[in-house]
């Protein structure tokens, strides 16, 4: 006797309009195929350019000013949660600082504990939510970003984990925390634009592009890593059609 069986699948109605990218990124595939993207030629500033002010594409600074800048490193983590890909942001605390109350990825500057700006991402990882740095595994370097009014260089590091995180905030550092789906970067209504204002007297008017992660609102050197890593993830999706 010959057996027929079927699978539904259910997409709740928050989820349909990146529901059949999802399924794609679902596959066994996904994090060696990230990896090997890395190791690629990254889009860069192209990427970036999405969520810039008027939608310019920017160069780096010159050699002499980014030797000057003060180093930094972020996470972009990845786990597996409800089966599909996951990622988290943080809430800065609020302070006298040009990044108070942003949303970004854990990390930080420079120690001089820190044998190179992989180990300053991991460190701050750590640090910040709580996740140790043996369970993270390293798959590659997304494009250093330059964040000129704090005169940082920023190294994003993209790692993943066998396991979903067990946070621990860094309550002097850490405001809360937003985890959310990777394949909701596919989402075009994501990006959004609002008027900010800007300058030590906030004389200065622009509309900038960010993403809405959640009613969060993320933009700046953060978006423009979303946009690299969102660009990435959209290509082995792709190319595994």
């Amino acid at each position: 006797m010959t057996r027929f069986s079927c699978v539904i699948f259910i997409i709740l109605p928050f989820e349909k309009a990146v529901g059949t990218r999802r399924h794609r990124l679902m596959n066994q595939y996904f994090i060696e195929d990230l990896s090997a993207i890395l190791k690629s030629d990254l889009p860069g500033s192209k990427a970036h350019a999405r969520m810039m002010p008027g939608n310019l594409e920017r160069s780096m600074p010159d050699e002499k000013t980014l030797s000057a800048a003060r180093k930094a490193a972020v996470c972009l983590v990845l786990y597996q949660k409800t089966e599909e890909w996951y990622s988290v942001l943080i809430e800065r605390n609020t302070y006298e600082g040009v990044h108070s109350g942003q949303m970004a990825f854990p990390g930080g500057r420079v120690e001089e504990e820190d044998e190179n700006l992989d180990e300053t991402a991991l460190r701050e990882t750590e640090e910040e939510i709580g996740i140790r740095r043996e369970k993270l595994i390293k798959l590659g370097n997304l494009s250093p970003v330059f964040i000129l009014p704090s005169n940082s260089l920023v190294n994003p590091l993209v790692v993943c984990m066998h396991e979903i995180p067990k946070f621990k905030l860094q309550e002097e550092e850490v405001a809360g925390l937003v985890e959310f789906p990777i394949a909701k970067l596919s989402d075009p209504d994501l990006i959004k634009n609002k008027r900010m204002q800007f300058g030590k007297n906030q004389e200065y008017e622009m509309d900038v592009p960010y993403f809405d992660i959640y009613g969060k609102v993320v933009w700046g050197a953060t978006a423009a890593m979303l946009s690299e890593f969102a660009e990435l993830i959209a290509q082995i999706s792709i190319s595994r059609k």
